[in-house]
């Protein structure tokens, strides 16, 4: 399944610190990707009242959106709910890719059937990033466990930003000790 964007980016921009990270993140993931922008991809926030339907809707665009990228850029520097929303569903979507390469060994060894694997296989595929970065440049020692243990990625700056942009692998937990 080829995917439409390299990355989705959630953040928040509700603040002024928030939109600096904002500006940051997008700006440098720009120079070599192609980025899901939910602020601007998902709906238009500024049209109108925000309804239930509305918050719907644009929710669910969120979803599609992140379903259309190879991976998730989360800054969660200011612990977003909404950016956690997007992270756990990204999560399970990395989890059914996981089942996928288990089935295809299944497959391989003999384990299924060719039928048992075509039929699996369309149904976990749909779904799925490859990859979670995470973007925390809070003053924060410490970085959450649960969510560290599903990043691909861990970027603490914007040198350790830049540098993953470039191509490095990063995984900056800030302190040894996770919280």
């Amino acid at each position: 399944m080829n995917k439409k964007h390299d990355y989705y980016l959630a953040s928040g921009w509700f603040s002024e610190e928030q939109e600096k990270n904002y500006e940051l993140t997008s700006s440098s993931l720009k120079q070599k990707f192609n980025i899901f922008e939910p602020r601007l991809d998902a709906g238009n926030l500024a049209e109108g009242p925000m309804t239930l339907e509305r918050a719907k809707e644009i929710f669910k665009n969120d979803l599609i959106g992140i379903d259309s990228c190879k991976g998730i850029f989360a800054d969660i520097s200011f612990r977003d709910t909404g950016v956690l929303i997007e992270i756990g569903y990204a999560i399970k979507g990395k989890m059914i890719k996981e089942k996928y390469h288990k089935l295809k060994e299944d497959f391989k060894n003999n384990i299924i059937t060719e039928d048992q694997f075509i039929e699996e296989k369309e149904n976990l595929l749909e779904n799925g990033v490859d990859e979670i970065t995470l973007f925390d440049n809070s003053t924060r020692p410490k970085m959450n466990i649960m969510i560290a243990s599903a990043a691909d990625n861990c970027i603490r700056n914007d040198i350790e930003l830049q540098d993953y942009v470039n191509g490095e692998k990063v995984f900056d937990l800030g302190s040894t000790e996770l919280e």
